[in-house]
C-alpha cells in the first residue's frame, strides 16, 4: 500500500456496489474492475479464469501489462461460516505494507478486488527444488515476523472448535449421510480428540507467530526474475504455531485433487529443508539438535493440520457450490490423520 494512502478497511477504493454471479463471472467481474480502473478500454481488456481454487471463484482482469492486473475473487457460497472476511481484508493490507502482498483495491457485495502477483504456480516437482524451497523458507520467515492487532496466542484451537461445532450431522442426500455416519467420528469424539491434541502440542515450545496456515502448492507463486516465492490467499491467516505452517506445507505436497500421501517428505528431505529454514531464520549455521527438535514439532503438528482441514471440509461439504467432493476429501484427511497418529505422537524432543 502506498505510504500516502489513507486506510480504508474495504480497500483503496473502499466498498463499491456490485454483485458477481458465478454463472456470469467474466462480464460481472469486468464491471467491478471498470469502477476501479475507468480508464481501461473495453477492447483492451483481457481475462483469465483460475480453476484451481476449491473455496472461491477467481478471475484475473488486465489491460496492457498483465502484472498490473486485478484479481476479482468471488466468495464461495456460505463461506462466511468458516472465514471472517474482515480478517482477510486486514491480512491483505497488513501484508501489503511489508511487501508480501499486492494492494486491496475494493470490496464488493460478494467478494474483493486486489492486485495480481506475477509468477508460476509451484507443483509437486518444482516445490522440491532446493533453490525454490529456500525462497519458501525466506517467505515463511517474512510472514512469521508480521505483527498484527490482538492477543498473540494460537487461534487454531478456537477455530477448530468452531468448525467442529458447526459441522453437519446429515445431508439432504441419504447416501452422503450414510457415508458421513460410517466414516466420520461424532462431534463429541472429535472435540475430545482435539483436546488430546491440544494437550500434546501446546507444550512443544513451538513459537506463536502470524502464520499463513494454508500453504498448499496453488498458493505458492514463484517469480523467477526476483527469485522469490510469494504466498497468495490470506483468508486463513492468523496467529498460530510456527511448526503448524511448516507441517501444513509438507502435508500439501500430496496435492488436493488427486491426493497422494506417498509424496509427504521423508525424514532425510525434511532435515535438509528444516536446516535451510533455521539457517535463514537465525542468520547462521545451526546444530543438528535444533533441526531434530523442529522435525519432531513439525511432524506432530502435521496431525493437527489433517484434523483441521478434515473438519473444514465437512463444513464445505454442507455449504459449498464448488464442484469438488469435500466429504471424500474430509475422509481422506482423517484417514491420514489416523494412519500417522501413533507414529508421530511417539516422537520425542
Amino acid at each position: 500500500m502506498d505510504k500516502g494512502s489513507s486506510f480504508n478497511e474495504f480497500g483503496l477504493m473502499g466498498k463499491i456496489d456490485g454483485f458477481v454471479r458465478e454463472d456470469n463471472l467474466k462480464e460481472d467481474a469486468i464491471k467491478i474492475v471498470k469502477k476501479i480502473k475507468p480508464e481501461w478500454k473495453d477492447e483492451d481488456i483481457q481475462t483469465k479464469e483460475f480453476s484451481e481454487g476449491i473455496t472461491n471463484k477467481i478471475i484475473l482482469i488486465w489491460s496492457g501489462e498483465r502484472e498490473n492486473g486485478i484479481l476479482v475473487r468471488v466468495y464461495g457460497a456460505n463461506t462466511d461460516v468458516i472465514i471472517d472476511r474482515s480478517v482477510e481484508r486486514r491480512n491483505i493490507q497488513l501484508l501489503c505494507k511489508v511487501g508480501c502482498s499486492k494492494p486491496l483495491y475494493a470490496t464488493f457485495d460478494n467478494g474483493i478486488a486486489y492486485g495480481f502477483i506475477e509468477g508460476v504456480t509451484l507443483d509437486e516437482e518444482t516445490v522440491k527444488d532446493p533453490e525454490i524451497y529456500r525462497c519458501i523458507c525466506k517467505e515463511i520467515i517474512r510472514f512469521h515476523s508480521v505483527e498484527c492487532d490482538g492477543e498473540k496466542s494460537a487461534y487454531i484451537w478456537t477455530k477448530t472448535r468452531m468448525f467442529i461445532e458447526n459441522m453437519p450431522e446429515k445431508f439432504p442426500e441419504e447416501e452422503r449421510t450414510k457415508k458421513l455416519k460410517e466414516k466420520i467420528a461424532s462431534k463429541e469424539t472429535l472435540l475430545n480428540e482435539m483436546e488430546m491434541l491440544q494437550n500434546e502440542l501446546s507444550n512443544l515450545d513451538s513459537p506463536v507467530c502470524f502464520c499463513h496456515n494454508d500453504l498448499l502448492l496453488q498458493n505458492l507463486i514463484y517469480n523467477k526474475e526476483k527469485n522469490r516465492v510469494y504466498f497468495i490467499d490470506y483468508e486463513y491467516g492468523f496467529y498460530n504455531y510456527e511448526a503448524f505452517d511448516i507441517a501444513n506445507h509438507f502435508n500439501e505436497y500430496a496435492g488436493v485433487n488427486e491426493v497422494d500421501y506417498s509424496r509427504y517428505p521423508d525424514k532425510e528431505y525434511q532435515m535438509k529443508w528444516l536446516k535451510t529454514f533455521l539457517r535463514e531464520k537465525n542468520g547462521g549455521d545451526v546444530d543438528n539438535k535444533e533441526v531434530e527438535k523442529l522435525y519432531v514439532q513439525v511432524n506432530k503438528f502435521s496431525l493437527l493440520s489433517h484434523f483441521f482441514w478434515g473438519v473444514w471440509a465437512l463444513i464445505q461439504a454442507a455449504n459449498s457450490s464448488i464442484d469438488f467432493d469435500f466429504l471424500e476429501y474430509s475422509i481422506v484427511r482423517f484417514g491420514e490423520y489416523n494412519r500417522k497418529k501413533d507414529e508421530f505422537l511417539k516422537l520425542t524432543l
